[in-house]
């Protein structure tokens, strides 16, 4: 099942098209806000430019994100020593616990989900979303 889980984000190339100007909150955190905590949890500190690319989202949204993060204290600037003119984003330690806490959830939502196929029946998914991707992606180069 962690294979199937790996290979479902690359089953859209392009970024889905803004149909709204907010991010809807669940709760006291909204999906690109969680989505930001894992990345910085997986990948380790970066710039906003490039957590904006992560994310594929516009920079102007990142900034509201990172301002939230900021003030429910799980992530904090630091001065990037390679650019003076630019900052790290760095989660805390409490970040780093609301990023494994969303990774679990995710987790169990998931196992959830394919609860009802067979191994068998989850490497036929694996082997189909391969194919599709591998498709894919030869079709946009």
């Amino acid at each position: 099942m962690q294979q199937i889980l790996t290979l479902l984000p690359h089953m859209n190339r392009r970024p889905p098209k803004p149909h709204r100007t907010g991010d809807r909150r669940v709760g006291a955190f909204t999906h690109n806000m969680k989505r930001a905590l894992g990345i910085l949890q997986k990948k380790g500190s970066m710039n906003q430019r490039s957590l904006a690319k992560e994310l594929k989202i516009k920079a102007q949204s990142v900034s509201v994100i990172v301002r939230n993060l900021e003030k429910e204290g799980l992530l904090e600037k630091e001065d990037d020593p390679s650019n003076k003119s630019s900052n790290l984003l760095v989660l805390t330690d409490e970040g780093i616990r609301h990023a494994l806490n969303f990774e679990k959830e995710i987790e169990d939502h998931s196992a959830s989900f394919f609860r009802g196929l067979s191994q068998d029946e989850l490497d036929s998914l694996s082997f189909i979303l391969e194919k599709l991707i591998f498709t894919n992606n030869t079709n946009y180069k």
